[in-house]
């Protein structure tokens, strides 16, 4: 009684040779516990070089894959094998391998893909910790850990539409931010303060001393005439000289010239482009962040859910993300040409074509003066101006013009065509496609300039330039209905 039966010391060499199997196999790999996402796997397993032991069992441990029978031993490594290689390795991440995988399909046809939502598919992967959205970060993190197969891919490709999102939202803010900053100098180069106080102060002080010599001569007459006093002809000089110099004084006073102020006050300017400038800045990040929520909230399978906005893999190709700085400086100077135009319609600017012809001594025959924006395609052709409305009058000068090709790099061809273009597409004028958050992507784009345009070789407008010689600007606001 105080040995061992027969079956009972089997037993025990059998489960004595299932934990050493088990402590070798983990010497051996140490390494494929946690495989990294962008290394090949190391640790793949060959059947040759360590065959399992014959009574060792090891049961299935893919999350994605279920056995519902015993095999062989065998046929179980083998299993194991295959999940190692396949569900902790992944694919490159291509659009290619989105493709293969057939993924568009797996989320299109996702059980009860169009009733779920995105915190309930991640919540079924074991990755409730998953949260995208403005200002969240959403880490797919490895694979396998918790996160296997198909899901893991398209975790990853939320994680990318995420992070892309998030640096959008946060480089308008940093571009317009900068323009805000930086539009001061835009409209003090173009409206330069002018003190006239000095001035105005000297001809003040000029017109009072000849008030005060006036009165002093008349006071010292009725002050000698009361005392007697003969004078003779000496006082009587005196007397003329006294009124001669105030005299003087007070003409001097009247034709003392003020300079005059610039022809648009200049923080006036500031606050209204500054205020236009936030309103861009609060629409395109409202669209950005209600369009991430309603990927978030729509239910998966739908096209305003995950499966729409991942469809193709475009998000499965992990790109160098650029640094907010870089994106800000690409949205800056569009940033700055849009300003550009609130400020010339901030002036009642507006183009002209064919008002003039293209005879000049500027390039192509335009104007050459440097306060003038002229154009001209070709010489002897119509020439396309930007000038400004005063009453009824034109005014062909905008102060400073020069500074807006040479400093800031915007042409007048540039912002005359953008202009034309985008009046002649939409057929309105001043057509603004930008309201509703959307960001142009270049100071060419559609309607970033969208000055009023005029077309002087048109019959009715031709005809009162040439035949009742109105003014251009009364033309185009009476036959072309310009709103200026």
């Amino acid at each position: 009684m105080h040995h061992l039966s027969f079956l009972q010391i089997q037993s025990f060499k059998s489960h004595r040779l299932f934990i050493l199997s088990f402590i070798l196999l983990s010497l051996l790999h140490p390494g494929c516990a946690r495989p990294s996402p962008s290394q090949a796997n190391p640790c793949t397993l060959n059947p040759e070089s360590l065959s399992p032991p014959s009574s060792a069992y090891f049961p299935p441990t893919s999350i994605s894959e279920h056995s519902t029978s015993q095999n062989s031993s065998h046929s179980t490594w083998n299993m194991l094998e295959k999940r190692m290689t396949r569900s902790c390795d992944p694919l490159p991440l291509v659009p290619e391998t989105w493709d293969e995988l057939g993924l568009d399909d797996y989320l299109k046809n996702y059980p009860n893909g169009d009733k779920i939502h995105l915190a309930d598919y991640v919540g079924s992967k074991n990755a409730s910790n998953f949260v995208c959205g403005i200002g969240s970060i959403c880490d797919a993190g490895q694979m396998c850990y918790p996160v296997t197969d198909q899901d893991w891919y398209i975790l990853f490709a939320l994680q990318q539409w995420n992070s892309i999102s998030n640096m959008a939202f946060a480089a308008i803010g940093y571009a317009i931010n900068i323009v805000q900053a930086t539009v001061n100098s835009l409209i003090s180069t173009m409206f330069p303060a002018v003190d006239i106080s000095g001035a105005t102060h000297g001809k003040q002080s000029l017109a009072i001393s000849a008030s005060m010599m006036e009165v002093s001569g008349t006071l010292m007459m009725d002050v000698m005439m009361l005392m007697g006093a003969e004078t003779g002809p000496v006082g009587w000089v005196l007397n003329v000289l006294n009124f001669a110099m105030a005299g003087g004084m007070a003409i001097w006073a009247f034709k003392r010239k003020v300079p005059k102020g610039p022809i648009v006050e200049g923080f006036g300017v500031w606050t209204d482009v500054v205020f236009q400038l936030g309103n861009l800045e609060e629409n395109a990040q409202n669209i950005i962040s209600d369009a991430v929520k309603k990927v978030i909230n729509s239910p998966i399978s739908s096209d305003d859910g995950i499966y729409g906005v991942l469809k193709g893999g475009a998000f499965l190709n992990p790109t160098k993300m650029l640094v907010i700085p870089e994106v800000a400086d690409h949205l800056r100077k569009v940033t700055m040409a849009m300003s550009m135009n609130l400020v010339l319609r901030s002036m009642n600017s507006y183009i002209t074509i064919g008002a003039d012809v293209c005879t000049d001594k500027g390039e192509n025959g335009a104007w050459p003066q440097k306060d003038r924006l002229s154009y001209c395609p070709e010489r002897g052709g119509p020439m396309y101006n930007i000038i400004r409305a005063v009453g009824d009058k034109s005014v062909n000068a905008i102060p400073n013009a020069n500074v807006i090709n040479e400093i800031f790099e915007f042409s007048t061809k540039m912002m005359v065509e953008v202009s034309v273009n985008c009046q002649q597409k939409h057929n309105e004028f001043g057509h603004n496609p930008y309201t509703k958050g959307n960001f142009p992507k270049s100071e060419t784009d559609d309607c970033v300039f969208n000055v009023p345009v005029c077309d002087c070789r048109s019959g009715d407008i031709r005809s009162s330039i040439k035949d009742h010689k109105q003014h251009v600007t009364e033309a185009c606001r009476k036959h072309g209905g310009l709103p200026i």
